[in-house]
């Protein structure tokens, strides 16, 4: 299950993330690591730009990560540290 080419451990060709959220994001990326290809399934129709969404009520609200939350969440997306 060992790809030699990169050393990465496979688990198969595909992988199915049900949910678009921050936890669905984070669990594709992770995914992502030891599967070829990983779909993201989400019923409600994604903006092209970040937006509250209506299926999550309380999407306004200003919530912070703990650190350790907020540490591993840029070692998954190093495009989302701050500057």
């Amino acid at each position: 299950m060992t790809d030699g080419a990169n050393g990465r451990i496979s688990l198969g060709a595909r992988a199915v993330v049900v949910g678009a959220g921050v936890g669905g994001m984070m669990a594709a990326q992770v995914l992502s690591r030891h599967f070829d290809d990983v779909l993201v399934l989400e019923k409600d129709t994604l903006p092209a730009a970040p937006e509250a969404r209506m299926a999550f009520r309380r999407a306004r609200m200003c919530m912070r990560f703990c650190p350790k939350a907020g540490a591993i969440s840029s070692r998954c997306f190093p495009a989302s540290r701050p500057n």
